[in-house]
């Protein structure tokens, strides 16, 4: 099939199931697309497109996994990558510069090699490993998913939460010790609702603060 011809490649992309219609099913970690409607895994070309309705990427699917060709464009609609995948694994990728050449540096044979991502000045963007058919990104470089409606999750992990539970933890102890100290509130008062407001207002901010944080680190990496 010729996607360099636009006839084909529209019609392909006009029959391909957008990724926001199709479902995920089966556990976690080994879950198949599957059409609406329909009991068997999903066969056939898939799309996933930005905000304005372009196509972002064109893949093909077998039993609900990347099987086969797929082409991923820029925002601006320029080619930047192709690959062959099976069995849900990467078994091939070519990398285009903005000017329409391949990459020389990127060269994945069956599942492993490297990869270098441009930006639309031309310049390396991102340098990334594929190993046994996926892709990792190098320490310090944002990884960017190819699905278009996955988000960013926060894991609530302990140690996480304790170490940023630290600056909450000073600022109530500090207000806990003015209330009763100048303020002449008996926080041991059976009576008294402060100690549960306090505990409350802590716990507040500390998940806040543990988000706040988060976000930080994220802005940081992404520069």
């Amino acid at each position: 099939m010729n996607f360099d011809d636009p006839e084909t490649l529209a019609k392909v992309i006009a029959e391909a199931i957008d990724d926001k219609e199709l479902e995920q099913r089966g556990e976690k970690g080994d879950e198949l697309w599957y059409a609406p409607n329909q009991l068997k895994p999903h066969t056939g070309w898939r799309k996933v497109t930005y905000d304005d309705g372009r196509t972002m990427a064109l893949g093909q699917c077998g039993d609900g996994k990347l099987e086969g060709l797929s082409i991923g464009w820029s925002s601006n609609g320029r080619k930047e990558e192709e690959s062959t995948w099976k069995d849900g694994k990467i078994m091939t990728y070519v990398v285009f510069k903005p000017n329409g050449e391949k990459c020389p540096e990127t060269n994945v044979v069956n599942g492993n090699g490297v990869l270098v991502f441009y930006d639309d000045d031309g310049e390396v963007a991102t340098r990334a490993t594929c190993k046994d058919g996926e892709v990792v990104f190098d320490s310090g470089q944002a990884e960017e998913e190819e699905e278009g409606d996955d988000e960013e999750n926060v894991s609530l992990t302990l140690p996480g939460v304790l170490l940023n539970c630290l600056p909450p933890f000073a600022f109530i102890g500090g207000l806990a010790y003015c209330m009763e100290k100048y303020w002449g509130m008996d926080l041991e008062d059976p009576d008294s609702n402060v100690p549960i407001i306090l505990f409350v207002a802590f716990w507040v901010i500390a998940v806040g603060w543990f988000y706040f944080a988060d976000f930080i680190k994220k802005k940081a990496v992404l520069r």
